[in-house]
Parts: C-alpha cells; structure tokens; sequence
C-alpha cells in the first residue's frame, strides 16, 4: 500500500502546483480550463513514473509485495489458518468501505 499511497501524495503535488502555475499564466477561462486538463494529464504520468520507480527500486532490494506481507508468518501457521494471508486486506477493505459511507 506504500507505494500507491507515494504515488498519489505525487500525483496531488503535481496536479496542485501544475495547476496553480498555468491558472496565473493564462487570464482567459477557456486556456486556464485547458491548462488544468494539461496539469491533471501530466500529474498522472508523473505519478506513473514514480510507480515504475518505487518498483524497480524494491525489486533491486529483492523485495517483493508478497514478501514484505507474509515475512513474519510461517508455513506452520498458515496451513493451521489460512485466513491470516488475506486478514490484512480483508480488514483493510471493510474499514475503507465504512469510512466512506
């Protein structure tokens, strides 16, 4: 979840400070709409490139999201509660769900 949560802190800076700049070069409306456009366009390509990034940068390390989630479970504990894999996403997903109703 680290990486998407980067990504996106990136991906709002850029869209902030993309759109702030090209809103005070262009006085017409119809530029200063199409210059958001532009920023909201470039902001998701750059949050792209820090994605690319943060996974070449953990695959270098060797670690992997499946590594860094399961390091501290064993092959005895899982076969006695298969459950434990998937707890932190099922969890994860509920209190997500609940806290945007």
């Amino acid at each position: 979840m680290t990486p998407t949560a980067l990504s996106q802190i990136v991906e709002q800076t850029a869209k902030l400070s993309l759109g702030l700049c090209l809103q005070f070069i262009f006085s017409d409306v119809l530029m200063t709409v199409m210059g958001a456009i532009a920023a909201v366009t470039v902001s998701e390509i750059v949050a792209l490139f820090a994605l690319v990034a943060i996974y070449f940068l953990r695959k270098r390390k060797g670690i992997t999201a499946q590594a860094a989630h399961t390091e501290n479970l064993k092959s005895k504990d899982v076969a006695k509660n298969p459950a434990a894999l998937c707890s932190d996403y099922s969890v994860g997903s509920d209190t997500s769900f609940h806290a945007a109703y």
